[in-house]
């Protein structure tokens, strides 16, 4: 069997070379699209700290509380010195006005620092990929 030539281990290069970069093109959509849900898990966080800061506004009138798909139920809060939290595992908890605070404030703070390492994830992988396009437009000409 004849030794590969030089063109066979350009094509086979390429081959590689182009495998890598759907590879990276996988990778880097799946953390562009957590990081979506990051940043909307935190526009969701801030509007709940807004509603707490604004809480004594409810305070006896009536308001429309979303029960989820679109579904609102009508009540009138006479007691908005304590709020329910859901605190993970499907757990809820009953909070302060100034517990849920800091709890969503340690939220965003957890939110954010995983929104910093997938942005750093998303850079690291442009640079590689930017690096694959390259070697591969070096290496198609040498073809």
């Amino acid at each position: 069997m004849p030794g590969k030539t030089p063109k066979d281990e350009k094509h086979e290069d390429l081959n590689q070379l182009g495998y890598a970069r759907q590879v990276y093109q996988n990778q880097y959509a799946l953390v562009n699209n957590s990081a979506q849900l990051v940043l909307q898990e935190m526009r969701e966080l801030e509007a709940s700290q807004t509603t707490l800061e604004n809480i004594g506004l409810l305070n006896s009138r009536e308001s429309l509380i979303a029960t989820g798909a679109g579904v609102y139920i009508r009540a009138v809060p006479n007691n908005t010195s304590t709020v329910l939290v859901e605190v993970g595992g499907s757990y809820v908890a009953e909070k302060s006005i100034d517990e849920a605070k800091a709890f969503i404030s340690k939220q965003v703070t957890a939110k954010t620092e995983v929104l910093n390492r997938l942005l750093k994830s998303k850079r690291d992988l442009e640079a590689s990929l930017i690096e694959i396009e390259y070697k591969m437009e070096s290496a198609g000409t040498q073809v």
